[in-house]
């Protein structure tokens, strides 16, 4: 006899999915542990802040799957205290553990998306968009450090001590292009990672004049690098947060709008082109504050209130306006 293939109902459906928003919450202690590890082994502050930024995004994204569950159940997911972690054998292979992860969670997701009704279906969009944007993010990281990590010059040039003193007086030009050759493979890691090209000119051109002046490679990067993260160069400073927020997500105000608190979305707010995350902020909680309506651009409402601007303080930013 023939077989069929039984439909599913959308009660069937509906349980399906929350089974899988279940699976999805599970390990986060332990996610947690990993991002804790990724940042403390990242070699650069600009790292350091991409994976927090994906690590916040990541506990957004928890929320949101938990939110979902209980307003179908009424219950609360259990948080698991006691789970387990074990250390990458290295940071380049956590990167390319996280990278994978985020690929693998975006078919995942997709097919939680497939099963829930509605404007829940518009919430796992949302976050499959982060998780590919995430995959990209940790791929220019898994690219700038294994490109630094196969160069043979960059062991024998990158790596030395800063007391170690090279004499050029004599290179060719072929012994110039090879000594910056390391600098070379990073700013070719740095461009497939999306990076805006006027930063990348102004970091590695000035390096290559530093180079000229005396510094060997990796004291020229560290000097152009200690110039942006402490804005000693407001420039460098200013096209640094260009990069960054090239890399965050971005909303239209027809986007933003439809952060609104209502139907289980969250509450976000733009004030000075930032997008902020205020849904765990109690006099929001419902998406309004006295006659102020979340959704919105609302920078003309928080800059003419006197203090109010600190409840943006260590709230997650979430993208920029655009």
């Amino acid at each position: 006899m023939e077989q069929y293939n039984k439909p599913i109902s959308n009660d069937e459906q509906l349980q399906m999915a929350l089974n899988r928003i279940s699976k999805a919450v599970q390990g986060e202690r332990e996610d947690e542990l990993f991002y804790d590890y990724l940042i403390k082994e990242a070699p650069t502050t600009e790292e350091k802040t991409i994976i927090a930024s994906i690590r916040d995004d990541e506990r957004r994204h928890n929320r949101m799957f938990r939110r979902i569950y209980k307003d179908f159940t009424d219950e609360e997911l259990p948080v698991d205290e006691e789970e387990a972690f074990e250390e990458p054998e290295s940071y380049v292979d956590g990167i390319k553990k996280a990278l994978f992860g985020e690929l693998a969670a975006v078919e995942r997701y997709k097919i939680i998306r497939r099963m829930l009704p509605g404007p829940y279906k518009e919430l796992l969009f949302d976050i499959i968009t982060d998780e590919m944007r995430h995959a990209t993010m940790y791929n220019y990281l898994f690219t700038l450090n294994n490109t630094m990590k196969n160069s043979s010059l960059n062991n024998s040039f990158m790596r030395q001590k800063t007391d170690t003193t090279i004499d050029t007086s004599n290179f060719t030009p072929d012994d110039w292009v090879k000594y910056i050759t390391p600098l070379v493979n990073r700013a070719l890691a740095e461009a497939k990672g999306g990076i805006n090209p006027e930063h990348l000119y102004q970091e590695f051109i000035l390096a290559g004049v530093l180079i000229g002046l005396g510094k060997n490679p990796q004291e020229a990067i560290e000097q152009v690098e200690e110039w942006e993260n402490t804005g000693t160069s407001k420039l460098l400073a200013m096209s640094k947060m260009n990069r960054y927020f090239e890399m965050q997500k971005q909303f239209t105000a027809e986007e933003l709008a439809q952060y609104n608190g209502k139907n289980g979305k969250p509450v976000y707010v733009a004030v000075d082109g930032i997008v902020y995350d205020l849904s765990n902020v109690k006099p929001w909680a419902s998406g309004m504050h006295f006659d102020v309506v979340a959704g919105k651009d609302l920078t003309a409402e928080f800059n003419s209130h006197h203090g109010i601007k600190k409840v943006l303080e260590n709230k997650q930013k979430v993208g920029i306006l655009i």
